[in-house]
């Protein structure tokens, strides 16, 4: 029935948010000519339903197979595919069973080149790898097994992976994402919107492409946008978007050029996303654009408050600068916007003591962050993406030793010390306020999509520093959060999987 079909699943378990990714490669190949499905969720489907699926969608015109892996790890499990191997070999088993000639793909960002090590397991069942931005490798791999054109492959360890090196995407700034009846949005549903791709700076610890753009390389025009806007508010009664840019506000230019394109709209929208705190620091009148254009939660990578290690990464605002900031943000804000603050443990010059030290900030009445999200510094010897991981693989600024290629250790911290300091923080916080960190910036969406609304998030975001676990809103009481968020997370993905079953 289908050229292409698409899996994807986001590892999270808390609310729901479609992954941008396999949308737009979906909206790709039906410009194209090609018929597409998608099937979101796979991972919570019983098996007996999505093998009941896919067997609908798969007949002998289909080509491939495509799995979305930019949000499918599971850090808990470490799954890659968000399912056990075994699952996943499973499933393989049974597309081929169905149409032997069918190629198993997977994209997305874990699908680099770099994690050639992650997929040396999957040789026997992914026939390609797509990497980078997928629009025209998705296109060529249709072209390449359905009227026979020749196909750029990148081969390494016998695996096969097409990248934007050889098929370099240009058509971005006209592109969108155009939802179809089979792709199952549901009235007043939050999207995933793109309004640009890659980022202006060039922090050390990054692995994604693109960065170090000029504004203007990869940047939607304003009709685009706003057409997207129009129609997904037309059809769906979309209001409420997360912005997937990696910087939402890495110029200025690019804030009042956003600013123009969404007050103009004939309806407010709300959204979240990433930013730069030092560009609010560098550009104070952002925070009222950015206001007036409707944010409601935004995620600042602060990574780290000590100056020299912050420098090190192209993070080097510094502790007095960052807090200044972030006071003359909630000043503006108010309790109107989510604050989060994005932390590394383990940045090479940072002692221990500077870690303690932010964490004290954190847990004081001093600190303007809604919450907060610590991690681990990724550094892999064998991954060869990042700054850190080239610096990290030369031995000048770290040392790797034991059973994984991330366990890397330095004159202040180890990567093991730095998971059991994360574990001690999170604990240590969830304890003292049983609601802190539930619904943060980025929960928002996935939260609306679960039945909350902007202004239920917001409440239950003031009341996350109490000792108590009681949340008051207008609606009602909530006497357990983590049980309400459960048990309406479940209730949406059933309703999508019955939805889906039903029309497909």
């Amino acid at each position: 029935m289908s050229d292409a079909i698409f899996l994807g699943n986001v590892s999270y378990t808390a609310g729901y948010l479609k992954p941008a990714g396999m949308y737009r490669i979906a909206t790709e190949i039906r410009n194209h000519g090609y018929s597409a499905e998608t099937i979101d969720l796979f991972a919570f489907f019983n098996e007996c339903d999505l093998f009941q699926l896919v067997s609908r969608y798969i007949t002998e015109k289909t080509a491939f197979v495509g799995f979305s892996s930019t949000l499918l790890l599971n850090h808990i499990t470490n799954d890659y595919f968000s399912v056990s191997d075994d699952s996943f070999f499973k499933l393989c088993r049974h597309i081929k069973a169905i149409n032997s000639r069918v190629k198993i793909v997977v994209g997305g960002s874990q699908a680099l080149p770099s994690f050639n090590s992650l997929h040396l397991k999957y040789a026997d069942c992914v026939d390609y790898f797509i990497s980078g931005q997928g629009e025209l490798q998705a296109v060529a791999l249709l072209r390449h097994i359905k009227e026979g054109e020749s196909l750029n492959v990148k081969t390494i360890d016998n695996l096969k992976y097409l990248t934007s090196e050889n098929y370099e995407y240009q058509g971005f700034t006209t592109s969108s994402i155009e939802y179809t009846e089979s792709d199952t949005v549901f009235q007043g549903e939050a999207l995933p919107i793109e309004i640009s791709r890659g980022c202006a700076f060039k922090c050390s610890f990054c692995i994604y492409d693109n960065r170090g753009k000029k504004f203007g390389d990869i940047v939607k025009q304003k009709q685009v946008i706003r057409d997207e806007l129009l129609r997904n508010h037309e059809l769906f009664g979309t209001s409420v978007y997360m912005i997937m840019d990696d910087t939402l506000n890495d110029s200025m230019r690019k804030v009042e050029y956003l600013h123009e394109t969404l007050t103009s709209l004939p309806f407010s929208i709300n959204f979240i996303s990433f930013a730069r705190l030092d560009m609010i620091s560098k550009y104070p009148d952002m925070a009222v654009m950015l206001k007036e254009m409707g944010l409601v939660g935004v995620s600042f990578g602060i990574e780290t408050m000590h100056k020299e290690a912050g420098q090190k990464i192209g993070k080097g605002l510094g502790e007095k600068k960052v807090k200044h900031a972030l006071k003359h943000c909630k000043d503006i804000w108010g309790d109107n916007v989510i604050i989060n603050g994005n932390f590394i443990l383990g940045l090479p010059h940072e002692p221990l003591e500077s870690i303690k030290s932010t964490m004290s900030w954190v847990d004081s009445d001093e600190c303007t962050l809604d919450s907060i999200n610590i991690f681990p510094l990724n550094v892999s010897k064998s991954r060869s993406t990042s700054q850190f991981d080239k610096e990290a693989a030369s031995g000048n600024i770290m040392c790797f030793g034991g059973e994984s290629d991330s366990e890397w250790r330095h004159r202040h911290m180890s990567f093991s010390g730095a998971v059991s300091l994360k574990n001690h923080y999170d604990r240590y916080f969830q304890k003292k306020w049983p609601n802190f960190n539930k619904i943060g910036a980025f929960s928002i969406p996935r939260m609306v999509n679960i039945g909350f609304t902007v202004e239920d998030c917001l409440q239950i975001n003031r009341q996350s520093r109490s000792s108590s676990p009681i949340i008051e809103l207008e609606r009602g009481t909530i006497t357990d959060l983590n049980r309400e968020i459960w048990q309406r997370t479940v209730k949406r993905r059933n309703e999508y999987i019955q939805q889906k079953l039903k029309t497909s």
